[in-house]
């Protein structure tokens, strides 16, 4: 699954819309079944108008990275760092 949101990080209205919730049921990771559905919603938000896109986090920024995100911001929430991603698209 993967999401189109607002306000992802409260308070940082700035960084809207978010790519957000992408999940991959673990039987089925290294598929590139993640890849697509990011492919996917980047190509819905270009076809939508929307030219850039924000993401945080804390375990999949190698995958984001080879998708063409780039890091523009950490921080710390609960002992575990997070990178915030942004890419610009079209």
């Amino acid at each position: 699954m993967i999401a189109l949101c607002l306000d992802d990080i409260e308070g940082r209205p700035e960084l809207n819309p978010w790519l957000a919730g992408l999940y991959v049921d673990p039987e089925f990771r290294g598929a590139g079944y993640g890849r697509q559905l990011v492919e996917e919603l980047e190509a819905f938000a270009a076809a939508n108008c929307i030219h850039q896109l924000s993401l945080y986090t804390s375990n999949a920024s190698g995958l984001f990275a080879s998708l063409g995100w780039k890091t523009v911001e950490t921080f710390d929430e609960g002992g575990k760092q997070f990178s915030i991603m942004r890419k610009r698209l079209g």
